[in-house]
């Protein structure tokens, strides 16, 4: 084949093979075109990406979360029943435990404006005692460790000598457990507080970080929240000066003059309940020596070389619980921007503020007291109404109130089931307008509403003299006093009450013996007297009794018949008067004996009493003494059988007038207690009692992921065992 002929085959080669090139180009650029993603392609991988995240790793973030808020949950649980038996212990240990509802400390909280404000944290402190220890009640007898306060017992201690003091008796350790912010630096108080409000009072200090839950609101900077501390404190210490006394301690307390003055003195009494001693910035012992009253961890935390009292609280206080969770205080949030909610920017308190923890008594209601015991024997009156009445618990804190309901027309009956019912209730001191306690009359239908101010109530009891204990209204209406630390409720009074002199110094009812020697042949033909009367002529150059004096038999006398209004306490009557029995001691004073008022004769030295009046009296001379309460009979058998002569001076069987060697006998003296409840008054009481407290624990931790507050709830009633009955 020819050249020609080659090329024309290659050329015609050539063109047929050109279309596929040219296809192939082609394809090979659409593929090129195709290697990328339109914008919507894009999108929608995004999309799909995210969603396939979300469905992948939200759960598992909600897996840690829900484990922290679970890990919280269960520290709030774990950290409330820890702190819960803590407190328990303690409280169980003690031998007093003070009445806190009368011991407040203050809380700091912002105002609307934000500005520190005080209020009074009411049941948010417990202080008890703890038992003393064997030595720790004579100084200088052992070594003390300085950073307890407690004895060092040496090797050779004997049991008595070491240990607890047995019986067990209050020691020196003061144990303070109070709800206080984290950081308790103080500044002076500049604050202004309205004099005209009695909740405001001046403070020597308040908090130079204001309160403020920086978990709620994510701000960690300023945060600044309350917790619960516990210290272990002394009230005195051993004096530098002389180790075998001691003095106040001056590190963590003041002491005050007569006046309320402070004084940091060696001499005065200390001042133990400061509502701001957490935040006192006033120096310790007056000029704040580093070298002298520096608590033991005590440190100089702003700087300025002195010893301030906060500061050494804050060296002796430790946390019961984690301080980087937990807040002990509480106030109503915006649930969306968790800014504290104010009832009215007037009075500057957040709304629902409240401490979470609480040290409260527990509260018994309505209780009917029970009665002492009456020995009918004794007394010779079945009839007789018991003297006290005791109630289940004792260590009543305030407020309280006694109660005695009375059927005012009758000695029988039941007084609740009158309309309307009537009721004597006894008002303590600090619930009156005077200052003085009171017993105020109340009827009200039943179902009714009491009056709410009782306190502002007119007074119908005794109004004793706080000073003497003489009662200064003339003529009560009723009359009965409660012991708040024993929980008894006492209705007898000793005459002396009425029968005084003019410096208040109580007295016996006195009697001439002449004058009731001549009562024999009067009458009646009995020795006797009325302790209704005190006469005041002279026996023995000496005034029998004061001129102003009133017998309160006198005072509170009711006519034969008539519902009795006083009654003398069988067996609470001593009788003195001149020794009847021939020897030296003849018509020297000796105390008489009572034989029973059925006996046929009386003996030498004895005597018989109406304790009240004798029943069916109205049948008899309504005048006639022997049938009256205060009578009391002497010896009336006739010393000569002579009718014409009776009752000789000095027989055998009178009261002698004059004494073995001359001059006059001693004068008949008579001491006794009387009542003013009857045989059907129903006394109930209620009351808060220290010997069971109600402790209530709100933990409230917070999860660190969402700042949200996990909360458990305990509450526990701690029966304190060692207080003294």
């Amino acid at each position: 084949m020819s050249n020609m002929n080659r090329i024309i085959m290659w050329v015609e080669a050539m063109n047929a093979i050109a279309p596929l090139k040219q296809n192939r180009t082609r394809s090979m650029k659409r593929q090129m075109h195709r290697q990328g993603f339109t914008l919507v392609e894009l999108l929608v991988v995004l999309a799909l990406t995210a969603i396939l995240f979300t469905l992948i790793f939200k759960p598992l973030f909600d897996s840690f979360n829900l484990t922290s808020r679970a890990n919280t949950q269960i520290e709030t649980q774990q950290f409330a029943r820890d702190l819960s038996r803590e407190i328990e212990g303690l409280l169980e240990n003690a031998v007093f435990v003070y009445d806190n509802a009368q011991t407040p400390i203050n809380l700091w909280v912002p105002d609307s404006g934000g500005n520190p404000t005080m209020t009074k944290g009411r049941f948010a402190m417990v202080e008890t005692v703890r038992p003393a220890h064997a030595l720790d009640q004579t100084p200088g007898s052992t070594p003390v460790d300085p950073t307890t306060g407690q004895p060092i017992y040496p090797d050779s201690a004997t049991p008595g000598q070491s240990g607890f003091a047995l019986p067990l008796v209050p020691g020196r350790a003061l144990l303070r457990v109070f709800v206080g912010l984290t950081d308790n630096a103080a500044i002076l108080d500049t604050h202004s507080l309205n004099p005209n409000n009695p909740d405001d009072e001046r403070t020597n200090g308040m908090p130079a970080k204001n309160y403020l839950n920086g978990l709620e609101v994510g701000d960690k900077q300023n945060d600044n929240r309350y917790t619960v501390y516990k210290a272990e404190v002394l009230a005195y210490i051993p004096n530098p000066s002389d180790p075998n006394s001691y003095i106040p301690n001056l590190k963590l307390f003041h002491t005050v003059d007569s006046s309320g003055n402070v004084t940091d003195s060696f001499t005065d009494p200390i001042q133990l309940h400061d509502p701001n001693f957490f935040y006192d910035s006033s120096l310790a012992g007056g000029d704040g020596d580093p070298t002298r009253w520096a608590a033991e961890g005590w440190q100089d935390i702003n700087g300025d070389g002195k010893v301030e009292v906060w500061e050494n609280w804050r060296a002796v206080s430790a946390s019961m619980v984690a301080k980087n969770k937990v807040d002990l205080l509480a106030v109503d949030r915006d649930e969306n921007t968790r800014a504290v909610v104010y009832n009215d920017p007037n009075t500057r308190l957040p709304k629902g503020l409240r401490t979470l923890i609480s040290f409260a008594p527990a509260y018994v209601e309505n209780e009917q007291l029970t009665s002492g015991a009456l020995d009918s024997s004794n007394n010779e009156s079945a009839s007789g109404a018991p003297v006290t009445f005791l109630a289940h618990s004792n260590h009543w804190s305030q407020p309280h109130r006694v109660m005695v309901f009375r059927n005012l027309n009758s000695l029988t009956g039941d007084p609740l089931g009158l309309n309307p019912l009537t009721y004597f209730q006894f008002v303590p001191a600090n619930e009156t307008n005077t200052g003085q306690p009171k017993i105020v009359r109340i009827d009200v239908a039943p179902g009714g509403t009491p009056p709410v101010n009782v306190g502002s109530l007119p007074n119908v009891g005794p109004d004793p003299d706080p000073t003497t204990g003489a009662w200064r209204n003339n003529n009560p209406e009723f009359a009965f006093v409660p012991d708040a630390r024993t929980g008894l409720v006492n209705f007898g009074f000793a005459a002396s009450v009425y029968v005084h002199d003019t410096n208040w110094n109580p007295l016996p009812s006195r009697y001439s013996p002449q004058e009731i020697n001549d009562n024999l042949a009067g009458t009646y033909g009995k020795r006797f007297l009325r302790l209704d009367t005190l006469p005041n002529n002279t026996w023995g150059g000496i005034q029998l009794n004061p001129s102003a004096a009133r017998s309160p038999l006198d005072i509170f006398r009711t006519a034969v018949g008539d519902i009795p209004r006083v009654r003398i306490i069988p067996g609470s009557e001593r009788v003195y008067g001149p020794d009847q029995r021939p020897g030296v001691n003849f018509g020297q004073r000796v105390q008489y004996t009572r034989v029973s008022a059925n006996a046929g004769s009386i003996g030498l030295n004895e005597y018989k009493i109406n304790y009240e009046d004798v029943p069916n009296a109205i049948a008899a001379d309504v005048n006639d003494p022997r049938v009256r309460i205060g009578y009391i009979e002497f010896s009336s058998q006739l010393d000569t059988t002579d009718p014409n002569n009776p009752n000789l001076p000095n027989g055998p069987n009178s009261l002698p007038i004059s004494v073995a060697g001359g001059g006059a006998s001693a004068p008949v003296e008579v001491y006794y207690n009387f009542q003013m409840n009857r045989t059907n008054d129903i006394v109930k009481a209620d009351y808060l009692t220290r010997e069971l407290m109600n402790l209530t624990i709100e933990m409230r931790l917070y999860d660190t992921r969402s700042g949200r507050p996990q909360s458990t709830t305990l509450t526990t009633k701690i029966k304190v065992r060692n207080l003294p009955h």
